[in-house]
């Protein structure tokens, strides 16, 4: 016995040595994970940062670009038309663009052919030919869109950036300039949307280098407007010629140590770099150093005293097996004794409340019969393992309590003698709540070390947790929703089939990652960028799903407004050629399918030019609007009417009759529904009444061998033909 004792106190030093040695190498590999991890998620969020500044910017650049594009085509048909531009027309139409767009200061006009006279008040005395960017247009061939370095306006002290774009004379020859100034205070409030944290900075350059936004705002001297002072590292990156580089800077001009990423943007020739403080994304895990070290000591301190605790205890052992067998009864563990073929010869009294038995019952089972995880054999097995290493022996297993229900333990055996027999000494242990932690530890260190939106659920969808970022997106507080289902969440916009190939997809793959419209608490739905991550345990279950989302409104918003511009007549808001021509495609193949017959009507409104030369253009343009709300009313909903330029509307009539006088009564019956309603006097001004009638000729289609060109041209033929006849009458061709 006192050799026992002497094993088991040398055990117990080596223990706490040992045990504590592997808790500071484990948090020291965990914190210096931790740190690794921190900084791939700071270049990843500033790369995509940088790109998504980079969209915002295509967005605009689009925006003014498809702005400039018009405003020439509309000077060049006035060169077209008077061989001069109208200082009237001319300065109503950039009023109009520059109410449209207010990211631009002002639009300027050069001129620099006497061919092609300006009108009063176009800005022709403002000389721009000495510029870099004017000059690029006199070669012979258009270089589309030119955006200028960082200058200064000269008639203030404000930076601007100038995008232009060329109009023609008739004859194709270069005629002038057409610039929209974009105060650099665009590119400040761009960059200012950027969450880069309280140290971070975001700087553009152009293509020379010159400082043109920084935010925050330039704080310091060394780096004003226009500046070109660049890091060692940013002059290597550009010098390279590279389009996206992530980088780490010690130290840069205002003394702080980043994680920059530099992107050469993909609309504008500029130069754009996204940082990061050092100080700000491992603020968490330098606490979380702090809170190690003291983990560490207190694990220490409590280990040591436990082993002293122990080491004084072990003398006990000595005592008589009468008052060892009393504090077996009173210990915490499962203490269970077993002989050479596994049955009980002794239990203490927290083994059997573990097991649910009584204590008369406990002894003489065998372990085969509350063991959950090995067989028959592998048990005796095991047993006769344990003698033959006389050795201690800790491992998990499973054990099935009285009721059939399954607790996760822990289990320590060590072989030796009693009362001069050999037996197995093993101590049981609880570990669910510890199996439980470990899942939750597992499941925070996959869901919430992100900055987006992130709900978790368990295995039935039923949401048990959720981060701060969850509630500022979708205004449910974690009170709200933990313990509802995720379909509280739902926006009603989706079908069965929707979410059945979603759940297939994570099913299969272990996650599922798209855009879906969810609910706010309010009752707003919004769109969302969702990940969901099945999670895992180690034999394959799923035991959780994590769901990481983000808002994306402004990116929808975004995208349907460029959609708009592309496709949308933006005066009456009908369809524009090019969505009619689309359109028209689909309708001949549709035609083709069902052998039915469809037509094309073909407007013009008589005496319009007669109502721009006498009560002006902005009654012009009024008038066009009034005739596409009538045009909107009186056909079908599944019917498009479409602007098809000036004063030239086009109503595309599907699926008629396979019956071809059928189909032609009813696109003549449609027609002169329309010609009546567009008959009827417009109210343009309280003082101003106009009637205005219109010509309409109508083609026929049936697919599949239809040609756009080819049925317009058919339409116009009939259009032409109402004209000759009279006009205000409807003719076929």
């Amino acid at each position: 016995m006192l050799q026992v004792t002497k094993s088991l106190r040398l055990m117990l030093i080596m223990t706490v040595l040992v045990v504590n040695s592997f808790v500071i190498l484990l948090l020291a590999y965990t914190l210096s994970e931790a740190k690794h991890r921190d900084e791939r998620e700071v270049r990843t969020t500033t790369e995509n940062l940088s790109l998504l500044l980079d969209h915002n910017v295509t967005a605009l650049v689009s925006k003014i670009d498809l702005s400039l594009i018009e405003i020439a085509d509309e000077f060049e048909k006035e060169l077209q038309l008077s061989g001069h531009l109208d200082n009237g027309k001319m300065g109503d139409l950039l009023a109009t663009r520059r109410v449209w767009l207010p990211e631009v200061s002002n639009f300027r006009v050069t001129v620099v052919s006497s061919d092609a006279r300006p009108g009063p008040g176009i800005a022709a005395r403002t000389n721009f030919t000495d510029l870099k960017f004017f000059n690029a247009r006199r070669g012979p061939h258009d270089s589309g869109l030119i955006v200028t370095n960082l200058i200064a306006r000269r008639d203030s002290q404000n930076w601007i950036i100038d995008f232009t774009r060329p109009y023609n004379h008739p004859d194709g020859s270069f005629a002038g300039v057409i610039s929209a100034a974009v105060p650099i205070s665009n590119f400040v409030q761009l960059l200012s949307g950027l969450d880069l944290g309280p140290h971070g900075v975001a700087l553009l350059r152009d293509a020379d280098t010159a400082l043109v936004a920084r935010y925050p705002p330039v704080a310091f001297a060394a780096q004003p407007l226009g500046s070109k002072i660049l890091s060692k590292e940013l002059q290597t990156i550009i010098s390279s010629g590279a389009a996206v580089r992530t980088y780490h800077i010690e130290q840069s001009g205002d003394h702080v140590e980043r994680t920059n990423t530099y992107r050469r943007l993909s609309a504008v020739p500029f130069h754009l770099v996204v940082g990061m403080a050092a100080d700000d994304y491992l603020a968490d895990w330098r606490g979380s150093v702090r809170q190690a070290v003291a983990v560490a000591a207190i694990f220490l301190i409590f280990t040591t005293v436990l082993a002293w605790l122990l080491w004084r205890s072990s003398s006990l052992i000595e005592k008589t097996s009468e008052r060892s067998r009393l504090l077996l009864q009173h210990a915490s563990d499962g203490i269970h004794i077993l002989n050479l073929h596994g049955n009980v010869i002794e239990a203490s009294d927290s083994f059997c409340r573990m097991l649910g038995y009584t204590r008369a019952e406990v002894i003489g089972m065998n372990v085969n019969q509350w063991d959950a995880m090995f067989t028959p054999d592998e048990l005796r097995q095991a047993i006769v393992q344990q003698f033959e290493r006389h050795a201690i022996t800790t491992f998990e297993t499973r054990q099935r309590r009285k009721d059939g229900s399954i607790v996760e333990v822990e289990l320590t055996g060590y072989p030796l003698e009693l009362d001069g027999r050999p037996v197995l000494y093993n101590s049981s242990r609880d570990i669910t709540e510890r199996k439980r932690a470990e899942d939750e530890r597992r499941i925070a260190a996959v869901a919430f070390e992100s900055r987006e939106g992130i709900l978790v659920t368990d295995a039935n969808n039923i949401i048990i947790r959720v981060n701060r970022t969850f509630t500022e997106l979708s205004g449910y507080e974690a009170g709200d929703v933990v313990g509802q289902s995720t379909k509280l969440l739902r926006s009603g916009r989706h079908d069965a089939d929707f979410y059945a190939v979603m759940w297939h997809a994570i099913q299969q793959e272990g996650f599922w990652r798209g855009e879906i419209w969810n609910r706010r608490k309010n009752g707003e739905v919004y769109p969302a960028w969702l990940t969901i991550t099945a999670v895992r345990a180690e034999e394959g279950t799923v035991t959780h799903y994590v769901g990481i989302f983000s808002d994306i409104t402004r990116r929808v918003e975004d995208e349907l407004e460029i959609r708009n511009l592309a496709f949308y007549d933006p005066l009456t808001g009908l369809a524009n050629r090019r969505l009619l021509t689309d359109r028209l495609r689909h309708a001949f193949a549709k035609s083709s399918r069902s052998r039915s017959h469809g037509a094309v009507l073909f407007i013009d409104l008589d005496r319009f030019k007669e109502l721009n030369d006498t009560l002006g253009h902005a009654q012009g343009d009024r008038l066009l609007e009034l005739v596409a709300d009538r045009l909107a009313v009186n056909v079908r909903e599944e019917d498009t009417v479409a602007r098809f330029g000036g004063d030239e509307f086009v109503v595309l009539l599907e699926e008629l009759d396979c019956d071809r006088s059928i189909a032609v009564d009813k696109a003549v019956a449609i027609a002169e529904k329309l010609r009546f309603a567009l008959n009827l006097p417009y109210k343009l001004q309280p003082m101003h009444s106009w009637h205005c009638t219109p010509s309409i000729g109508v083609a026929l289609f049936l697919g599949p061998d239809e040609e756009v060109e080819s049925v317009l041209a058919r339409a116009d033929q009939g259009l032409y033909a109402a004209k000759e006849g009279g006009r205000n009458t409807v003719r076929f061709a």
